[in-house]
């Protein structure tokens, strides 16, 4: 709740200094990844970057994740189960050596993150699969 002597507008202020530590923290938790694109593909990074005033970098780090999820998603349903483990496992080591290069205790990660994209895909899948199933059985009346 807010303050009476403070007005919305000054706790607008509260608001963006709580969003600039969290960007902090955020930043200070990510990994820098090396990437070598040909011409053709860094102008069209550069372009869309430029359109949507984002840096390189944001653009780049959405659309990696965006692919990872893609890809994960095409694996075979019982190797896209242990390779979710296995990533689930590792994120917390991982998020936790790279907050401690960059100076940052007690980071905060999201736990189980590729097991909850092996489920929606399931979901997904499933559903699709009884799509077809449906739409034959309607055919056949």
């Amino acid at each position: 709740m807010q303050d009476i002597d403070t007005t919305s507008t000054q706790s607008l202020i509260d608001r963006y200094y709580q969003e600039e530590k969290a960007q902090r923290e955020k930043e200070m938790t990510l990994a820098a990844l090396t990437v070598r694109l040909d011409a053709n593909d860094l102008a069209m990074l550069n372009v869309i970057a430029r359109r949507f005033r984002k840096t390189r970098d944001e653009v780049a780090q959405e659309v990696l994740s965006n692919a990872l999820v893609d890809l994960f998603a095409r694996l075979d349903a019982g190797e896209r189960k242990l390779l979710a483990r296995d990533a689930d496992e590792a994120a917390r080591s991982i998020a936790d050596e790279i907050a401690e290069e960059n100076g940052v205790r007690n980071v905060e990660i999201k736990t189980g993150v590729w097991a909850n994209h092996d489920r929606q895909i399931t979901k997904l899948e499933r559903k699709k699969a009884r799509q077809p199933a449906a739409t034959e059985a309607l055919s056949e009346q």
